[in-house]
């Protein structure tokens, strides 16, 4: 790896360091969302009620971070993961989470 490529990874690995962007990459894992329906989603994982802004906050930081896209359609926007491969990074980590010490 080189140098650009580590520093690309980092920052990735950061936005995901988050239980609620995390959520969010597990949410969208389903396919496209729109912010309303992902605050809800978000919402039953954490077991606890998400703000919309607070999950815009966290879809931005995920985009910049080049793990989400947005779709306007209209006044809607929705949101999807960049690339396939996050599914795999959302696998990796309920396998993780399943194992106890």
């Amino acid at each position: 790896m080189n140098r650009d490529t580590i520093t690309i990874t980092a920052e990735r690995m950061k936005a995901l360091g988050n239980n609620e962007r995390l959520a969010i990459v597990s949410t969208l894992s389903g396919g496209k969302k729109n912010v309303e329906t992902i605050r809800a989603d978000v919402s039953k994982q954490m077991k606890r009620k998400s703000s919309q802004s607070g999950v815009s906050q966290h879809l931005s930081r995920l985009r910049l971070a080049g793990l989400v896209i947005v779709e306007r359609r209209g006044v809607e926007r929705l949101y999807s993961l960049r690339e396939v491969n996050l599914l795999g990074i959302r696998q990796a980590i309920d396998t993780i989470v399943e194992v106890r010490p």
